[in-house]
């Protein structure tokens, strides 16, 4: 007769907290992650001047515990978070009565064009090139 009887299995948690630590499992596989979202966003970001793309970057966050890892991906340009999120409905000046824009961007690189003075502009909807990419990158890791 065979013995009868439950399986056991012993949890350690020095083993867990080896996922979370540098060459861990899990530490891994969120650092391939954040890196797909940054090698993304950088194809996928707005390229008129090619400054978004070149300021998205990637980073560690600092441990708050042994059990927590977090990277994040940021963008530096100035101007990526109006691009990102948009803007309201119409931007006007906040330093003088008018501002200078290009009449034809097309023409050429920027301060080739010449230039008209508006009073106010039609904003511009949010192009989430970060967040998108956050989302596409983290479906294919919860499958």
């Amino acid at each position: 007769m065979g013995r009868s009887g439950g399986t056991r299995v012993i949890i350690f948690e020095s083993a867990i907290d080896a996922m979370h630590q540098p060459g861990g499992m899990v530490y891994d596989e969120m650092r391939d992650a954040a890196r797909e979202v940054t090698f993304l966003a950088q194809l996928d970001a707005p390229k008129r001047t090619g400054q978004l793309a070149a300021g998205i970057r990637m980073a560690s966050e600092r441990r708050a515990s042994r059990k927590k890892v977090g990277f994040y991906v940021r963008s530096d340009a100035p101007h990526s978070f109006w691009v990102h999120e948009g803007t309201r409905d119409q931007i006007t000046p906040t330093t003088f009565p008018y501002m200078r824009l290009p009449a034809f961007p097309e023409m050429g690189a920027r301060g080739t064009s010449p230039r008209m003075y508006r009073k106010v502009v039609s904003g511009q909807v949010g192009q989430p090139f970060l967040t998108n990419n956050l989302r596409y990158v983290m479906a294919g890791v919860a499958n």
